[in-house]
């Protein structure tokens, strides 16, 4: 997902909503056989969806997380903050392709053959992603709503990011709990999150051509602009 604003999603689990954050630049599971729900949004979003059936993938013989298992046996989940670069790199290829297809020749536009491929591609990454991952049911909803406030905290100004123990300390949690749940609840570090923020900024604005690359290096905290380029 690229965002321009705020987005989520909420879907009825027994007698009550449970709402989602549609996060920038990461990535969901989300399977629902009958299920209905609710797409709220502020502010302009581009996102990729791939669609495929649970046979389809027991079909692949792929090996699954327990979690995703129970998933889809249960017929919903929503498991969100898949991040890595390659997935996000192919999500970008696949968006790009379709984009340009529209007003291209026939000749210039990508086969559906290289459209199906990236889009395997796209869905091995996320299960790539999964194999590292802990459950996060073992986050309770407390401590859940804690780590999306001190991420929101975290991610406020990408200049200068808070230390640890000034996240800990506002977010309610010791600093092995924050830790910990940012792994479980949005697979990476605290500093990974941060770091994963500014760079997808910093690519949103290179794209936009609107500002020099030193100004978007300091903008972004980073005193040298060489460490800004690497």
């Amino acid at each position: 997902n690229l965002l321009k604003g705020k987005a989520s999603c909420s879907f009825q689990e027994g007698r009550r909503q449970r709402r989602y954050a549609v996060d920038e630049g990461a990535g969901s599971i989300s399977f629902g056989r009958c299920r209905h729900g609710l797409y709220h949004q502020h502010g302009e979003i581009d996102n990729i969806t791939v669609m495929i059936r649970p046979e389809v993938l027991e079909q692949w013989e792929l090996k699954l997380d327990p979690l995703l298992n129970k998933a889809l046996a249960c017929d919903h989940c929503f498991l969100d903050g898949h991040r890595s670069g390659e997935m996000s790199a192919t999500a970008h290829l696949l968006g790009t392709a379709m984009d340009q297809g529209a007003g291209l020749p026939p000749a210039q536009t990508r086969s559906s053959l290289w459209l199906y491929g990236q889009s395997v591609t796209l869905v091995s990454l996320f299960l790539e992603v999964r194999q590292d991952s802990e459950c996060t049911c073992r986050v309770s909803n407390t401590d859940r709503q804690r780590l999306v406030r001190a991420r929101e905290r975290l991610l406020e100004d990408l200049g200068k990011a808070p230390s640890l123990s000034e996240l800990a300390r506002e977010s309610g949690l010791s600093q092995p709990k924050l830790t910990r749940g940012f792994r479980q609840l949005f697979f990476n570090s605290v500093y990974g999150v941060f770091q994963q923020a500014r760079m997808i900024q910093a690519r949103s604005r290179l794209m936009s051509g609107d500002d020099s690359v030193m100004r978007i290096a300091s903008d972004l905290g980073y005193a040298n602009a060489s460490h800004f380029a690497t």
